[in-house]
């Protein structure tokens, strides 16, 4: 009976806790964000998988920042939720979606998976993740057409694609 209780207590725990890591890095107590609403996007051009220099530092658009890892359950639920979303075709809105610990093979693979049409970039040593946050995926970052940073989302919630409202 102790095993019993044991197994479902571990269950539990590995289910709650999301994605909140990986097989090699410990479940954080605390989940920070090192990014408020009102800071300056630090990010001003990136390189995705396919060689596109993408512009984030532009004053045209919002920018919708998404940090994310393929194996994540939680990342692959906001993914589909955006792709079908009227989002992904807003004109006035680049999306980015940064892998974190991800090669560019897993994110192309990923990218024709889930169908993804918008730019995606490997942050396989976390470099990136690593100046938002210390754990926690997906990470949905609002970020308005004046690169000011508006909210910030941890989207392990079933329907955090209705918190992404600029």
């Amino acid at each position: 009976m102790n095993l019993i209780k044991i197994l479902l207590i571990s269950v539990a725990f590995i289910t709650a806790s999301g994605c909140t890591a990986t097989s090699s890095e410990p479940i954080a107590e605390q989940r920070l964000t090192y990014v408020s609403p009102g800071d300056n996007l630090m990010l001003t051009t990136v390189t995705d998988i396919n060689d596109n220099v993408v512009a984030l530092n532009d004053t045209q658009n919002n920018k919708l920042v998404i940090l994310f890892a393929t194996w994540c359950h939680d990342s692959q639920r906001f993914i589909k939720q955006l792709t079908a979303s009227p989002l992904i075709n807003d004109p006035s809105i680049t999306i980015v979606g940064f892998g974190r610990e991800e090669t560019p093979q897993s994110l192309r693979e990923f990218a024709t998976k889930f169908n993804v049409n918008f730019s995606l970039v490997a942050d396989s040593d976390r470099s990136i993740y690593d100046q938002f946050a210390n754990t926690g995926i997906p990470r949905i970052i609002l970020v308005d057409h004046n690169n000011k940073i508006v909210k910030t989302i941890i989207g392990e919630q079933p329907n955090a694609i209705k918190h992404v409202v600029w």
